[in-house]
């Protein structure tokens, strides 16, 4: 806020980018295959458990050492945890 009052709105910039965005996003989906998208490959960049875990799963039937593989092989989250402990 500037003197009190809110900043201007963007909105012509917004209808720009807004369609790019979901034209992205569509051909994000078209281009992955769903097989994929359930085994847990996400387009945000995140690590958790769960989506190694996924990964792992849908390597599994063409990887076999990947059904013995943990997730936590794969990242460490001991900062994150600092982090988050520390609020």
């Amino acid at each position: 806020m500037r003197n009190g009052r809110p900043p201007p709105t963007r909105r012509p910039k917004v209808e720009q980018v807004l369609p790019r965005e979901a034209r992205a996003e569509k051909a994000y989906e078209q281009s992955h295959p769903k097989s994929a998208r359930r085994a847990g490959f996400r387009r945000e960049l995140v690590t958790s458990e769960p989506g190694i875990q996924g990964i792992l799963d849908f390597l599994s039937d063409s990887i076999p050492e990947a059904k013995k593989a943990l997730p936590s092989q794969f990242f460490d989250d001991r900062f994150m945890r600092q982090g988050n402990a520390g609020r």
